[in-house]
């Protein structure tokens, strides 16, 4: 098992439906095209920072194979780089993430990982003001 600051375990993974509801509600939003990225303070049970999901809209990639390839793309960016937000908050606080591709078509992993990493700077930055 590969557990260390570049693993993406399962307690880092967001699937609580409840709070995916109140990230889209009352969280911020901020856009680095092809991404929107959506943040809030969370209180969870959990001892980790920072929980992270990723989505892809079916209405721009109706081929299952594309939204996936763009989501594995996403996943691997967040885990190389969520060092970035998570060194940026403090222990005590927690945060939920999520990564919306909003781009119409499928464009290389570099300008997905130049824009993951700019929106975990976005928020480390907005977490530490």
């Amino acid at each position: 098992m590969n557990i260390g600051p570049r693993s993406f375990n399962k307690a880092e993974r967001l699937k609580n439906r409840i709070l995916i509801g109140d990230l889209f509600k009352k969280g911020t939003a901020k856009s680095f095209f092809p991404l929107r990225v959506f943040f809030l303070p969370s209180k969870s049970e959990d001892m980790v920072t920072a929980k992270f999901a990723v989505t892809v809209p079916k209405r721009n990639f109706p081929l299952a194979v594309d939204r996936n390839r763009i989501k594995r793309q996403l996943r691997e960016a967040c885990r190389l780089h969520k060092t970035i937000l998570t060194d940026a908050i403090a222990q005590s606080d927690q945060y939920v993430v999520m990564f919306v591709y909003i781009g119409k078509k499928k464009l290389p992993y570099d300008t997905i990982e130049k824009n993951t990493i700019k929106g975990l700077q976005f928020i480390a930055n907005y977490v530490e003001n």
